[in-house]
């Protein structure tokens, strides 16, 4: 399966070595990982979400998270073919 430039958001993660990032618990449910300077605008402009809906747990150095593998956004067949091959929904550094 070839990777395409319009595809590559879906299926690679990629974050700043030298950036932070928090890990936000949304609803006391899910747990996501976003660049800590973008959270209040992501989950309060772009979700619509409340304050008192999220808590940031901690704060991590985007280098330790070389690696990592995480759940895609979008379950369908397509993603877990990727997912079945290793290549896909990993962290990587820029």
């Amino acid at each position: 399966m070839d990777t395409t430039p319009w595809t590559l958001a879906a299926n690679v993660a990629v974050v700043g070595t030298d950036e932070q990032y928090a890990r936000v618990r949304i609803k006391a449910r899910e747990t996501l990982i976003i660049a800590e300077k973008r959270v209040q605008a992501v989950l309060e402009e772009v979700c619509s979400l409340s304050s008192s809906d999220y808590e940031v747990i901690e704060t991590v150095q985007g280098s330790s998270l070389d690696g990592l593998d995480y759940e895609a956004f979008a379950r369908s067949p397509q993603q877990a073919e990727l997912a079945a091959t290793g290549k896909a929904h990993r962290v990587r550094m820029t």
